[in-house]
């Protein structure tokens, strides 16, 4: 697991959800209105990186405070020197509780869940972009000497 100063783990999974949500809205609506209709009546024009912009405009103006929360969260974390087993459970349960408290205050009900799959996966794709390390072998470390195990 890497571990980023936390304003900059922050800002990535912000803009990650910022810019890679409507993204994603986007695909699974396409994708939506291919499967129930098998029509392709909502294939994007040339309005929709107007659509696009503003959708990063508003998402990023309305997800400031939720940034700013998730900052805190993870400046507590790196305080009190969470082990992986606590951290990630606890990343990944307050970025789901940042993303769907606003849709729920904003539309009052979570009827469609498409619009907050799509917020809540580009969040967590900003997470493991941020956080997350392959385990390497200790053969390919650089800082270990070639006979250390001998």
């Amino acid at each position: 697991m890497r571990k980023p100063v936390p304003y900059i783990a922050a800002l990535k999974i912000w803009l990650a959800g910022v810019l890679l949500g409507p993204l994603l809205l986007g695909l699974g609506m396409i994708i939506n209105e291919l499967y129930t209709r098998g029509s392709s009546t909502i294939i994007p024009d040339g309005s929709v990186f107007m659509l696009y912009l503003l959708m990063i405009l508003y998402g990023g103006f309305f997800s400031l405070p939720s940034a700013l929360a998730l900052w805190l969260v993870i400046a507590l974390q790196y305080r009190f020197n969470q082990s992986e087993n606590v951290f990630w459970p606890t990343i990944l349960s307050a970025t789901f509780l940042l993303t769907t408290a606003p849709f729920f205050i904003i539309l009052r009900d979570l009827d469609d869940f498409g619009f907050v799959a799509a917020y809540l996966g580009a969040i967590w794709l900003g997470v493991f972009w941020t956080f997350y390390r392959l385990k390497t072998f200790p053969e390919h470390e650089p800082d270990e000497p070639l006979d250390a195990n001998l």
